[in-house]
């Protein structure tokens, strides 16, 4: 009956009562019983891999990113494709290209060539009307419902560029060359004293498919990803997957490392309602309570890809609570960071 926080403060207490971890990952049900079982086994839990691998003897950085499987993967492009062309082999063909993009193991097209061309390629209306009909008419239809200051076609066309060629502008920003040509850091001096620190953090990020920007940020620091995944499962299967990940992320945080929180998702039950251009929202409490939890700052990040390819990152200072309570804690950060997130919208 609970969801991936309530787990998520069950398993900590119950680590900080017993001295032992437990491995959720591979429970299809948490019950009181089987946590029992756990306990009980040989006088001790049965230990998880560690996700963020812990830091290294060398000093430098390990990364963990829990993606999914590559069913999960290819089932969230397809999403990208209309209904009339998911079939076979074509539209797997098609839902890849307009994930991936050009990418090639023996070339990788330069990104200033790469951004021209995505432009070149989503400004035909042909390619539009083939391929993102569905995506464009939710968007008009959400123009029309929160009507902000930028104008419909600039609003579809950065959706576009954001959301398709995901893995390409990965790998041709990943080159030293283009990541500090094509970055623009406002904010920077706040990341560098978090990261001149020996304490962990909790950054949260409100476009999902460039948390791997952010991380690049990091680098120097150990760091995991926290998104809500497990598309396939039941919604139990789902929580504890969920709650698996945060308790992971705790860990890492602990050990003086970092956790990239996926802020735009739609996962979890738990957070703060608040009004959203005429409508009500719902941002949800997990970033907050993993930092809460861990005594990490919460640390807001803002990424935007602009028509030329450049990639803004705007560092907000962390996010700090005078209120008492956990739950008046909460409640605070949660308020705050959608504050914040609903200044910068869209």
């Amino acid at each position: 009956g609970g969801d991936s926080i309530t787990v998520f403060r069950a398993l900590t207490e119950i680590e900080s009562q017993f001295g032992r971890t437990i491995a959720i990952d591979s429970i299809e049900e948490l019950t009181v019983r089987n946590l029992a079982i756990l306990l009980d086994r040989n006088g001790t839990a049965h230990e998880p891999a560690p996700v963020g691998d812990g830091p290294s003897s060398s000093g430098r950085r390990r990364h963990s990113m829990s993606t999914g499987s590559s069913s999960e993967r290819r089932s969230r492009m397809t999403q990208m494709v209309p209904q009339s062309a998911r079939s076979g082999r074509l539209a797997r063909y098609v839902s890849e290209a307009v994930h991936h993009g050009p990418v090639n193991r023996a070339v990788l097209v330069p990104y200033p060539i790469g951004v021209r061309l995505q432009r070149a390629v989503l400004l035909q209306a042909r390619t539009r009307s083939r391929l993102f009909d569905p995506q464009i008419e939710l968007l008009s239809q959400w123009f029309d419902s929160v009507q902000p200051t930028v104008s419909p076609e600039c609003i579809v066309e950065l959706s576009l560029i954001a959301n398709t060629w995901v893995t390409w502008r990965e790998q041709a920003l990943r080159r030293p060359d283009s990541l500090a040509r094509w970055t623009r850091i406002v904010g920077g001096e706040r990341l560098a004293a978090l990261l001149d620190s020996a304490r962990g953090a909790v950054l949260v990020v409100q476009h999902t498919p460039q948390m791997w920007l952010v991380r690049e940020l990091v680098r120097e620091r150990e760091s995991t990803i926290v998104r809500f995944r497990g598309y396939g499962h039941s919604d139990a299967k789902r929580e504890l997957l969920f709650a698996h990940q945060l308790i992971e992320a705790q860990r890492v945080v602990e050990r003086g490392g970092v956790a990239v929180f996926a802020g735009d998702g739609f996962g979890g039950r738990r957070g703060v309602h608040m009004p959203f251009f005429g409508h009500s929202r719902l941002f949800r409490s997990g970033a907050a309570e993993l930092a809460i939890h861990a005594g990490v700052p919460l640390v807001p990040l803002y990424v935007w890809l602009d028509k030329t390819g450049v990639a803004e990152i705007e560092v907000v200072g962390p996010l700090v609570s005078q209120a008492r309570s956990y739950n008046e804690q909460v409640e605070d950060l949660v308020t705050q960071y959608a504050v914040s997130y609903i200044e910068r919208w869209p």
